[in-house]
């Protein structure tokens, strides 16, 4: 859908719903994203292989299943790496690059599309 831009619009945040995924496996939160799970030490990683998503959840340093984000120098980037579980999807080769994601407020979530 066409959006008209005018002189008085404000620039959109275009980090606000995305996470960038790498060929390492590493998975990169934006900042929003982080602040809408409430600023995890460690995120829950979910996967639904019909609909080809990752849902990360809050969590800490405790749980044993929780994979712990690690952050740059400047304390930004909230960064985890996982290869599992884009094997679990079934992906050959990681989805690299920019991935649209959203807050699913019913669970709690940050839903990340892999595809499209």
């Amino acid at each position: 859908m066409w959006q008209k831009v005018s002189k008085r619009s404000s620039m959109p945040n275009m980090n606000e719903k995305t996470v960038t995924v790498y060929k390492n496996g590493s998975v990169v939160l934006s900042n929003d994203l982080y602040d809408a799970l409430g600023k995890p030490s460690a995120v829950e990683v979910f996967v639904d292989k019909e609909k080809s998503v990752i849902g990360l959840k809050h969590s800490d340093t405790t749980d044993p299943d929780a994979y712990v984000l690690n952050f740059n120098k400047d304390g930004n980037r909230p960064t985890f790496r996982n290869k599992k579980v884009f094997k679990i999807l079934g992906y050959e080769t990681i989805p690299n690059g920019k991935k649209d994601a959203c807050w699913d407020k019913k669970e709690k979530m940050v839903v990340v599309k892999l595809d499209g």
